[in-house]
């Protein structure tokens, strides 16, 4: 007799294959013990017909196809859609070895076409596609009109921009041309220590139009342009954070209340009033806090002793007498800066 010894061997390198990356999977994935522990007890029938109702509901899909199927994930504009297909996929994950050892021919041509690897990274684009849909949703309807751009939402963006390229009538020096800028402008706001800050803001608001441009051959010059023009106005504004820390011995706490001042009042010539204001309060509470770092975590004496060295700060310098009317304003916003950047770690310089 002659016995297929390859064929033999092929089939049991690929069940060997399979067996290990479900192994894997199973070890590094977010895998649902108890829904496992119930499908060892479930009835098989309707496991399977889980199976083909997913298998359904991905049926205008190319999931044999990662990359056709990348394309698809990426046009997706709607969250029910997207649920949708996550709810088939997770289905297809967790029921995967039954998809294996299943003689239903319906599953047995689900088989064919998709295997756990596929699977898995479907899934992550999934999770990678729901972040960016959910962060278009913050930017574009935010509940209150004056809400302030999430920074995180919109790095969220710029990173489904990064790992999805442009369109694909864009030549490869065009698409790393602009996917540089992506990460360009990502890295810059990344960096930016102060997230509501009214300038990053609005320079957000200006990026978070850019991104959502259908890039094409038609328009790819102009929108590399204005990615340019972002560019260059977060790098002039990282030069003025650091000009103002610099002033203040690289204190986020009072540039910050600085520039919070500066929005507020709104006129260039009372920002030496600022400065003089802020360095002589900034002083008095650095000897405090030398003299006793746990004032920085008790809320009453903290709040006291700003307000205590506003005063003084005020009695010291009677030409400071227009800013007095923004006390108020000023222990809050320090005494807020200074608890922040302290349980950030980026506390006292």
């Amino acid at each position: 007799y002659l016995i297929d010894f390859v064929g033999i061997k092929e089939n049991y390198d690929k069940t060997t294959d399979d067996y290990l990356k479900e192994l894997n999977r199973f070890n590094q994935s977010d895998f649902n013990t108890q829904d496992n522990l119930k499908d060892m007890f479930a009835d098989r029938n309707i496991l399977e017909k889980d199976i083909k109702n997913a298998y359904d509901d991905l049926f205008n899909y190319p999931i044999d196809d990662i990359e056709d199927m990348t394309s698809s994930i990426v046009n997706i504009s709607v969250m029910n859609e997207l649920l949708k297909v996550s709810h088939a996929i997770n289905t297809l994950k967790e029921r995967y070895n039954l998809i294996r050892t299943s003689n239903d021919l319906k599953i047995l041509s689900l088989k064919e076409k998709i295997d756990i690897e596929k699977i898995s990274k479907i899934s992550s684009m999934l999770n990678k596609k729901a972040k960016h849909l959910h962060a278009l949703k913050n930017i574009n309807e935010p509940k209150n009109p004056n809400d302030l751009i999430i920074l995180e939402d919109l790095i969220a963006l710029l990173n489904f921009k990064i790992e999805f390229k442009e369109s694909k009538e864009l030549r490869f020096k065009e698409k790393e041309e602009i996917s540089a800028k992506y990460k360009q402008a990502k890295e810059m706001l990344e960096k930016s220590p102060d997230k509501q800050d009214k300038e990053i803001q609005k320079i957000s608001k200006e990026l978070s139009k850019l991104i959502q441009e259908p890039l094409t051959n038609h328009n790819f010059d102009g929108i590399s342009h204005s990615y340019s023009v972002i560019i260059s106005q977060l790098k002039q504004h990282k030069d003025q954070t650091t000009h103002l820390l610099n002033k203040y011995d690289n204190d986020l706490s009072y540039a910050i209340t600085h520039k919070r001042l500066h929005d507020r009042l709104m006129e260039e010539n009372i920002s030496k009033g600022i400065f003089t204001l802020l360095s002589t309060l900034k002083k008095a509470l650095d000897a405090r806090i030398s003299k006793r770092q746990e004032i920085l975590n008790e809320e009453t004496t903290l709040k006291t002793a700003i307000k205590a060295e506003l005063r003084d700060a005020f009695n010291k310098n009677p030409s400071l007498k227009d800013l007095q009317k923004e006390k108020e304003f000023i222990a809050q916003t320090l005494f807020n800066e200074l608890t922040q950047n302290h349980h950030q770690g980026n506390s006292h310089a």
